[in-house]
């Protein structure tokens, strides 16, 4: 064991917890609370299970919960492929201001490991012109 203990609070999440892992070298970590009381193990295995979610429910996920719910787009408008957690995402946003929004969304949801962006846009609202329209998308 490491002195002083390698530990991580009850609020960590799974990224955060394996950042500390791997900086610490360690293969499992205590969990304790705010007094310092260990209220459990967090272990490798642990955190690899996030990892171990089926691609069609990654893609369920993507499509009915980030695009349709969250983003509000239409779901016809794109092409969602995952493997082993890899993602490809195509298709079209209505405007390019969204592209990095949806794309963060998407890499947020849990058993994502990378996302390849192939999505293209109808309006470029971020050109000059745009930008005197709507103030606040300026870059």
């Amino acid at each position: 064991m490491t002195a002083p203990a390698v530990t991580v609070p009850p609020t960590a999440t799974v990224a955060e917890a394996a950042r500390r892992m791997h900086a610490a070298g360690v293969k499992r970590l205590p969990v304790v609370d705010e007094e310092g009381l260990l209220v459990g193990i967090v272990s490798r295995a642990d955190l690899l299970k996030v990892f171990a979610r089926p691609d069609h429910a990654i893609r369920r996920e993507i499509m009915d919960e980030i695009i349709v719910g969250e983003f509000m787009m239409d779901p016809s408008r794109f092409f969602i492929h995952v493997d082993d957690g890899v993602v490809v995402l195509q298709g079209r946003c209505e405007r390019r201001s969204m592209i990095p929004f949806l794309l963060r969304a998407v890499h947020g949801v849990e058993g994502v490991v990378r996302v390849e962006d192939r999505l293209g846009c109808d309006i470029d609202d971020r050109d000059r012109g745009m930008a005197m329209a709507y103030p606040w998308l300026r870059p």
